[in-house]
């Protein structure tokens, strides 16, 4: 476990620290065309508090994955998307400075890091 030394007293650091992140991931890439956000339905999400990483999400055609919401500074985490269901096949990596950038690419399972 992570400590500080405050006022000389050492305390845990828990996860108020921390920062979190929540992606879905969706059926349909966005359009490109002024579109904001992915399309389609929402096929999947994925949440991770705190350092690591989340379990491992199949979905049914990964097209496009947003950022829904987060806590702390949102570039300390970023979702990895994979072409198999069982996340070993990294395609593609992506973090977002804001709730609702999002990422094309067709992937079958994703997990979020932080």
């Amino acid at each position: 476990m992570k400590s500080i030394v405050a006022l000389g007293l050492m305390l845990p650091i828990t996860g108020v620290f921390a920062s979190s992140a929540v992606y879905w991931a969706y059926s349909g890439p966005n359009d490109e065309q002024g579109t904001q956000g992915c399309t389609g339905e929402v096929v999947g999400h994925v949440t991770q508090d705190g350092a690591g990483a989340s379990q491992c999400t199949a979905v049914d055609g990964g097209a496009c994955v947003t950022l829904v919401g987060h806590t702390g500074n949102a570039l300390d985490c970023h979702v990895l998307m994979y072409s198999d269901s069982a996340c070993s096949n990294q395609v593609d990596r992506a973090n977002f400075q804001s709730e609702g950038a999002w990422e094309n690419h067709p992937f079958s399972s994703f997990l979020a890091q932080c």
